[in-house]
């Protein structure tokens, strides 16, 4: 990788690493995680955790949570999760072996930190050790993270009464990133959700009841359901991504694209009217197209004066695309003008998307036409339905500030039919 690069890489990253700095991310191992790939993982894991991000870990200890526990197999249970929390202990200590944080010291805390409670006797099935989570204490997690250290919690809990219970791991995640209000909430699972019949990847999915998991595959709705509950008790974000994936964790938390599914409330892709604080991600996504002379050039004094002309694609707070509606009352002519899409999406429907958009912004405001003004896209309208016409059928206003030198071309559209 160049120099160059280097610096690329390193100012798309710098907007996410200010803005997770600080604030608790609850990241669950599935069991499968834990047996392969774990150096890598926990790779990421520790420079998350250098990066001052605070880091709960919640482990799958790979027992069947809808089975009875009876005492004479606790002993097993009690060994088997011991052995998995000293295991990832052991390679948290390690730190980023061979790498140039090599060194760096990893307080590691785990404890008492789950309440629970008997599953109880259901269909006259006793469930013993099975458990649920009564409480997570959560003022004793917080108070090891903001001493730097990073929480271990494994799927048990104790009783009151000094009795050990297993509980359902990723239930646990969930509520403990509920009781924490968390940041974000992360399952690393040996898969993304998928849609039911179809197994096609979801890569973002906003719930809005409990029964929109119903379209997602049976093998993830257990997982869907913690995501929907954990947003439903505050929860900003949540994402599940496949671990056997290379750097899917940091390609989900430094990407606009991410790796895996993200569960949220709003989406992160948004298309809007734009506001002031838009300026600069539209300067910056014009400046090329004007440079190339596929867009006429605009001042920053002109866009501030005109921003409530644009609407924004905005991508995870990244603008994306851009473009500016103008209307001539008189006529009933609007404009649309200034249309862009970042690079990485040119491939995409969004400019068809935010030239819509547009187009029911016109009618909104009573007009009955909508032209654009082209020199490199002639083609791209005229599949959108626009017919090229003269200047003269311009409203005068427009053909008075028309550019000859640049001859673009004029391309209008019936808003009536």
């Amino acid at each position: 990788m160049s120099h160059p690069s280097h610096v690329h890489h390193l100012k798309e990253t710098a907007p996410y690493i200010n803005a997770h700095r600080g604030n608790v991310v609850v990241i669950h191992l599935c069991a499968a995680a834990l047996k392969s790939q774990l150096d890598s993982i926990i790779h990421e894991i520790c420079l998350l955790h250098s990066l001052d991000i605070k880091i709960v870990l919640v482990f799958d200890a790979g027992i069947i949570t809808d089975t009875p526990i009876p005492e004479s197999k606790l002993p097993e249970l009690i060994a088997n999760i011991a052995s998995l929390r000293v295991k990832l202990e052991s390679r948290l200590t390690m730190g980023l072996t061979n790498s140039p944080m090599q060194g760096a010291h990893i307080k590691v805390s785990s404890g008492n930190m789950v309440i629970a409670k008997p599953k109880g006797i259901i269909d006259g099935i006793d469930y013993e050790h099975a458990g649920l989570v009564r409480k997570v204490r959560h003022e004793f997690v917080s108070s090891l993270l903001i001493q730097g250290s990073m929480v271990i919690i494994p799927p048990t809990g104790y009783s009151p009464s000094g009795e050990v219970f297993h509980v359902d791991s990723i239930q646990l995640a969930e509520l403990v990133a509920a009781s924490l209000s968390a940041y974000k909430l992360i399952y690393l699972s040996d898969g993304v959700i998928t849609e039911n019949n179809t197994n096609t990847p979801i890569k973002e999915w906003l719930p809005k009841k409990m029964d929109d998991i119903d379209h997602i595959h049976p093998e993830k709705r257990h997982l869907a359901k913690s995501a929907y509950l954990a947003l439903r008790q505050g929860v900003a974000r949540v994402h599940i991504l496949n671990f056997q994936q290379e750097n899917a964790l940091l390609q989900e938390l430094f990407t606009r694209d991410g790796s895996g599914t993200l569960v949220g409330i709003e989406s992160y892709e948004t298309l809007r009217v734009a506001n002031t604080e838009d300026v600069a991600g539209i300067i910056s996504l014009i400046k090329p197209l004007e440079a190339s002379g596929i867009l006429v050039k605009r001042s920053r004094e002109l866009i501030e004066s005109e921003v409530k002309h644009f609407s924004v694609i905005a991508r995870d707070k990244t603008i994306i695309g851009c473009a500016s509606l103008h209307t001539f009352y008189e006529k009933k002519f609007a404009e649309a003008a200034c249309i862009a899409i970042h690079p990485d999406y040119k491939n995409s429907n969004r400019g068809k998307k935010l030239l819509k958009h547009l187009e029911d912004r016109a009618k909104t405001l009573g007009m009955q036409y909508i032209f654009v003004l082209t020199t490199q896209t002639i083609h791209w309208f005229l599949e959108q339905g626009y017919v090229e016409k003269q200047l003269e059928e311009l409203p005068l206003e427009r053909q008075l500030i028309y550019n000859y030198q640049r001859g673009s071309k004029i391309l209008v559209k019936s808003l009536t039919t």
